[in-house]
């Protein structure tokens, strides 16, 4: 398989990705449903990132082997990587899209990932606090929230960015909340 037709596969699999996203993004949410959605697309995105970490290709590379049946073992192994990639910036996109930007289909230029992590990471993101407060705000502004929740879970927030150190949100990753505790507590 020459670079050109890998190339072709794995932007024709992205654009795959993002109509399946542009399809769900039409439904007709109910507000829990498109919390609930969030809440596990947010939770794909740790899981896609981590295979990516940890050169994990076990939820793609059969994927991969059926697309492209008479190409060899490297070429299904950076096919299946590709494949995780697309499926994270799909993701990453598609949350965005969620909370209110629009979706941004890929130009088709540069890497999955490289294009995803790129956008993460080029922008400062806010605090924890911040995020706590916009979140709370958002919650007591839609009636989700009575007062007495909105104060437990502002308190609940206000500790929790206290262990984080109040750091940019976008740094704290998944670790850092299963480590936290409070202090002198083991």
């Amino acid at each position: 398989m020459t670079p050109e037709e890998l190339n072709d596969l794995s932007q024709r699999y992205l654009s795959t990705q993002f109509d399946e996203v542009e399809e769900r993004l039409a439904l007709d949410w109910q507000p829990a449903g498109l919390d609930e959605w969030s809440s596990q697309l947010n939770e794909r995105c740790h899981e896609l990132a981590g295979a990516l970490s940890a050169a994990d290709l076990s939820t793609t590379l059969a994927l991969a082997r059926n697309v492209a049946p008479g190409a060899d073992d490297s070429v299904h192994r950076r096919l299946a990587r590709r494949m995780i990639e697309a499926q994270l910036q799909a993701a990453i996109a598609e949350l965005k899209a969620l909370s209110g930007e629009p979706l941004a289909r890929p130009d088709g230029s540069g890497s999955a990932a490289g294009t995803a992590s790129a956008s993460l990471h080029t922008k400062p993101t806010p605090r924890v606090s911040e995020v706590a407060a916009m979140y709370a705000e958002e919650r007591k502004a839609r009636g989700f929230w009575s007062d007495k929740t909105a104060l437990q879970a502002e308190t609940i927030y206000a500790l929790i960015s206290e262990l984080l150190g109040d750091a940019p949100i976008g740094i704290v990753t998944k670790d850092d909340v299963r480590t936290m505790s409070a202090p002198g507590v083991d």
